[in-house]
């Protein structure tokens, strides 16, 4: 279901999947992000359980979320992508967003921050 543009569809299944998702791997940041080099939007998740629980369980919780809680197959884990919270593309919206108290529900484009280009994003959260 994951296509070149960015669906309503898109974002309500990566809504649902984050509200399953955020206490149990204390996501810090979690956006759709598109990469222009391979034209595929991803659902970007940052948590610090990346180097502490490692990717591998992480990926292995969401794909038990997708199936067993949110019974959908919209999207996989192709086409998602977990980071560490200090990856440089997180802190570069950081860097940004830093004086805003919560973002939330947001599009936004054509960022360069810190050597970190963002052609196309939708922000669900940033802390």
């Amino acid at each position: 279901m994951v296509t070149r543009f960015l669906s309503p569809q898109m974002i309500k299944v990566g809504k649902q999947l984050i509200r399953h998702l955020d206490l149990e791997l204390e996501v810090q940041a979690a956006l759709w992000v598109y990469f222009d080099e391979t034209e595929v939007w991803r659902l970007v998740l940052a948590s610090p359980m990346v180097n502490t629980a490692g990717p591998k369980w992480l990926y292995h919780r969401i794909h038990m979320v997708l199936l067993d809680v949110l019974r959908t197959r919209k999207i996989g884990l192709p086409n998602i992508t977990v980071r560490d919270s200090e990856h440089p593309m997180i802190q570069a919206l950081r860097l940004t967003f830093g004086t805003i108290p919560k973002i939330s529900g947001i599009r936004f484009s054509g960022y360069a921050s810190n050597g970190y280009f963002i052609d196309d994003a939708y922000i669900y959260f940033l802390t």
